[in-house]
């Protein structure tokens, strides 16, 4: 979990004057819909503002450059930290940034902590094109795809990697696998192997219980199973613990169920004999993923020292199409530059700065920021 502060961060907030709108702000109302128009005016210059999202989720029209309601025209939302955009709307980056990270992706702390506010709009000056694909809002699961490796070369499983789930009811554990496959026409159908370790257990069982299950890419199939209950196969019930669908795995938690359920990759098959040895901060749920969570925006404590509970910013650029249906809309380029108030330091006071994909703009005009209110 990432905790936040009303603390300053002098370094990136230095540069922030008395907010106030730049040049260049449409002035067109929204149109009481929650999806983009093609034939709406875009933004012909930079935009900058401070949106409050600590007290709930923020709706921003980047259009007309104003806070809006959940029921109007809205491109992306903040709530403290979380950024999300519009169904309609999708994201890709633009510039990650990777000169903030090492090699290994762990993050410079030099990098966040001299990083000038003027100096970075020159990362959203320079980027004139998405360099990733764009994704819009879906589902990051919390078993990952290292089941199973496909291509060209065909489709096979990878029996050696192991998880382990915990249940819906929050009271048992099962170690899981792919074991084995048999090629069908449109896809696979897949053998999975649960070791369950039923409530008042102490470790897993020696001998699994196995489900298979139809797999396939093209047009999926839904198949939800209960470890606890073999014959519990009802997505809508309660008690199912994993959902197969095409090729992905979810749990019945987080953002996918009602349930307690969770997972776990094991590093090796017999690193744990029980799911009661898991680290508890190492379970993971389904979560809300687009551009926003493939890129964070944001690393906390990136000072390196422990008693600083700041959020800093790494001022990617994302690259945001407001109406993923129409040809004629422009792209908009986005960068996040602080989590703070510029006058008060208020936490969860998100600021960031926009234009037109194929636009630059003065370096004077980097730092005004203008206060959006509902």
């Amino acid at each position: 979990m990432i905790f936040d502060s009303n603390r300053k961060l002098p370094t990136l907030l230095a540069s922030a004057s008395v907010a106030m709108l730049l040049a260049g702000c449409s002035d067109s109302d929204s149109s009481g819909s929650n999806g983009g128009d093609g034939d709406e005016p875009k933004p012909s210059a930079l935009q900058t503002a401070v949106v409050d999202a600590s007290s709930g989720t923020a709706y921003f029209n980047l259009v007309d450059g104003n806070v809006v309601g959940e029921n109007d025209t809205w491109h992306v939302s903040f709530n403290r930290y979380n950024v999300t955009l519009n169904d309609q709307a999708e994201g890709a980056i633009g510039d990650e940034q990777a000169e903030y990270y090492d090699d290994d992706g762990a993050l410079i702390a030099s990098f966040f902590v001299n990083a000038d506010l003027a100096d970075e709009l020159n990362s959203l000056n320079a980027v004139s094109e998405a360099t990733g694909d764009f994704v819009g809002n879906g589902i990051k699961s919390a078993i990952d795809g290292r089941w199973y490796v496909g291509g060209r070369n065909g489709f096979a499983v990878v029996p050696e990697n192991y998880w382990i789930v915990g249940s819906a009811e929050g009271n048992s554990y099962a170690k899981f696998h792919a074991a084995s496959f048999t090629a069908a026409q449109s896809g696979a159908d897949v053998t999975f192997e649960f070791f369950v370790q039923a409530d008042g257990e102490t470790t897993f069982s020696d001998t699994p219980l196995s489900t298979t299950v139809s797999m396939s890419g093209g047009s999926p199939t839904t198949t939800c199973y209960g470890f606890d209950d073999p014959s519990n196969t009802d997505c809508s019930s309660a008690g199912w613990d994993v959902k197969f669908q095409g090729f992905n795995i979810f749990v019945n938690g987080g953002v996918s169920g009602d349930g307690a359920a969770k997972a776990y990759n094991l590093e090796t098959v017999d690193e744990v004999t029980s799911g009661a040895e898991v680290n508890p901060n190492a379970w993971q749920t389904d979560k809300e993923s687009s551009i926003f969570t493939d890129f964070v925006w944001q690393e906390y404590q990136a000072s390196g020292d422990p008693s600083d509970h700041s959020l800093y910013p790494n001022y990617r650029v994302y690259v945001i199409d407001t109406d993923k249906d129409s040809d004629e809309d422009e792209l908009i380029k986005l960068q996040i530059t602080s989590y703070y108030d510029p006058d008060t330091g208020a936490s969860a006071n998100v600021s960031f700065r926009y234009l037109p994909l194929t636009e630059t703009t003065e370096e004077q005009s980097c730092c005004d920021f203008l206060k959006v209110n509902p």
